[in-house]
């Protein structure tokens, strides 16, 4: 895929249960040329949004979360320059109708920014989204439900609400409510955890 810049990547195809097909292409390391391999490492990435979306809907099927409720119910830390952040529910950051605005070269901005993992990371993060940001915008692109934006960093407040609600860390909801049930033995939320 070099017309769009991937230098390699694993395909599996899965039907009825079962692996019915796999194929490795291109390179895991562009200095190298070290092939990808069925046991090559791949950042999630957009993909941490399925783990997350799964943990709220069944935090919300245990009645622990109201989709409807403001992030502030569960989350009373929360807030943006804009005041209309107290509009922002679970439900509308799940459809992309938050108004949250990521900055406009998320790509190169979250590369710099200073990456901390420690169990308090997300909390930090969201107590911080009121302060000037690289990686967002302080005023909403829209009022709370009344457009259309797919936000990275709105996410992160999903995680914290994981969090809050479930009493684990995000890192450890997923693990033990996601990926252990579907025998995903080799994914993780922590890089720190990938054998380098």
């Amino acid at each position: 895929q070099a017309s769009n810049n991937v230098p390699g990547l694993a395909v599996g195809i899965v039907k009825d249960g079962q692996l019915v097909y796999t194929k490795e292409l291109g390179v895991a390391n562009v200095d190298t040329g070290e092939p990808v391999t069925a046991e090559t490492v791949f950042r999630l990435a957009d993909v941490t949004r399925i783990p997350t979306t799964i943990a709220i809907l069944q935090l919300m099927e245990q009645g622990k979360i109201d989709l409807d409720a403001p992030v502030t119910t569960y989350l009373p830390y929360f807030q943006l320059r804009d005041e209309r952040y107290k509009d922002i529910t679970t439900r509308q950051i799940m459809e992309f109708r938050s108004g949250i605005q990521d900055s406009d070269d998320i790509a190169v901005r979250w590369a710099t920014y200073p990456s901390v993992t420690d169990e308090g990371a997300v909390e930090r993060y969201v107590r911080g989204m009121a302060e000037k940001s690289l990686l967002f915008y302080p005023q909403l692109l829209f009022a709370p439900g009344e457009g259309f934006y797919g936000s990275y960093h709105a996410y992160i407040i999903l995680g914290d609400i994981i969090q809050k609600v479930s009493g684990q860390s995000y890192e450890d909801y997923v693990r033990e409510h996601i990926f252990a049930p579907l025998g995903m033995e080799n994914s993780t939320m922590l890089l720190s955890e990938v054998d380098p």
